[in-house]
C-alpha cells in the first residue's frame, strides 16, 4: 500500500506532530508495528508523560517519566557515534565491528517538548558553566536524525507542535526528517505563510488545501480524522487516514491489535482524489 510503503522509504527519523487528543500516539503505535515488522527488532521507549500505550507491554524497554528520559537520552546519540567511528576503524584499519553495532536500533520519542522543557529546569538548578542537559539533548536527537538510518539507526518522535523554536533547533533539523501533520496542523502547514513544506509548490498546496476542505466537510466516517505525510527529501505529500484515536485498547494484547496497522490506508475517497491530484 502507498501509505505504508511511504513510511518504510522516510531516509531518516520519522516526526508525528499534532494537538493533544488527536490521535497521535495511536498513530505511533501503528507505525511502531510496521518499523517492528521491517527492521525485526523492538523500540526502545522514551515517555516522559507515562501514558504511552506500548509502554503498557513487556518486552520493551522503556524510559518513564521526564528524569528518566532526560538522564537516558543521550543514548541515541552515543549509538549513532559509536556506529560512526566503528565504521571509521573498519574501514581504516579493518578494526571488527562489535555485533551490537551491526543490529538494527529503533527509538521512539514521546512527546518531545516535555523532555526537553525537563532537561532546561534541570539545568536551572546547575551554574551557567555546568549545565549540560539542554545541549545533550539537542545533540543526541539531531544526530539520530541526520544519520541514524545510514547506521540501521531509526528514530521516531512526535512533537505538540510542528515548530522547531520550541525545542531550540533551526528548521534545519527537523527538515532531517519526514513529517505527519496530524488534525487540525495540517491546514496550518498548507498555510500560505508557513515555513513547513516550502519544497512544495504553491499550486500543489492549493490542491492540498482543497482537499482538506472536502474532507473536514465530508459525511465519511473515515474522514473524520486526517493527517498529511511530507517527506522533504523526496518532495512526497499526500493525505491519509489515521486510525481513530481509540483505536489502541491498552488492555488488548498487543499482537491482537496487529490489523489496526491495516487502517494506515488511503480510504477509497482518498483515492479518487489521490488520482485527480496526481499523487
Amino acid at each position: 500500500m502507498k501509505v505504508r510503503q511511504a513510511f518504510l522509504d522516510v531516509p531518516f527519523g520519522l516526526r508525528v506532530t499534532g494537538y493533544t487528543g488527536r490521535g497521535k500516539s495511536t498513530l505511533l503505535n501503528n507505525i511502531i508495528d510496521l518499523y517492528e515488522e521491517d527492521m525485526n527488532t523492538r523500540f526502545t521507549i522514551f515517555d516522559p508523560k507515562v501514558d504511552f500505550p506500548s509502554a503498557e507491554y513487556p518486552n520493551y524497554k522503556v524510559y518513564r517519566g521526564t528524569r528518566r528520559c532526560v538522564d537516558n537520552i543521550g543514548m541515541i546519540g552515543d549509538t549513532v557515534t559509536n556506529r560512526q567511528d566503528y565504521k571509521v576503524l573498519n574501514d581504516e584499519q579493518g578494526v571488527r565491528i562489535p555485533a551490537q553495532h551491526k543490529l538494527p536500533k529503533l527509538f521512539l520519542i514521546d512527546e518531545c517538548k516535555d523532555i526537553h522543557d525537563a532537561a532546561a529546569a534541570a539545568d536551572e538548578e546547575l551554574k551557567a558553566s555546568e549545565r549540560y542537559h539542554v545541549k545533550e539533548f539537542k545533540r543526541s536527537i539531531q544526530k539520530g536524525l541526520e544519520v541514524g538510518r545510514g547506521l540501521l539507526v531509526r528514530v521516531l518522535y512526535s512533537t505538540v507542535t510542528p515548530d522547531s523554536s520550541d525545542f531550540g533547533f533551526k528548521n534545519s533539523v527537523f527538515k532531517q526528517s519526514a513529517t505527519v501533520f496530524v488534525g487540525d496542523q495540517c491546514y496550518e502547514a498548507l498555510g500560505t505563510k508557513s515555513q513547513y513544506l516550502t519544497s512544495v509548490s504553491d499550486s500543489k498546496k492549493a490542491q492540498l488545501r482543497q482537499e482538506y476542505n472536502a474532507r473536514v466537510s465530508s459525511d465519511d466516517e473515515r474522514d473524520n480524522f486526517i493527517a498529511l505525510f511530507f517527506n522533504g527529501l523526496s518532495n512526497e505529500v499526500f493525505f491519509f487516514a489515521p486510525p481513530a484515536p481509540d483505536a489502541w485498547k491498552t488492555h488488548s494484547k498487543k499482537t491482537d491489535n496487529r490489523q489496526v496497522a491495516e487502517s494506515i490506508a488511503e480510504p477509497k475517497s482518498l483515492q479518487k482524489n489521490s488520482e485527480s491530484l496526481g499523487l
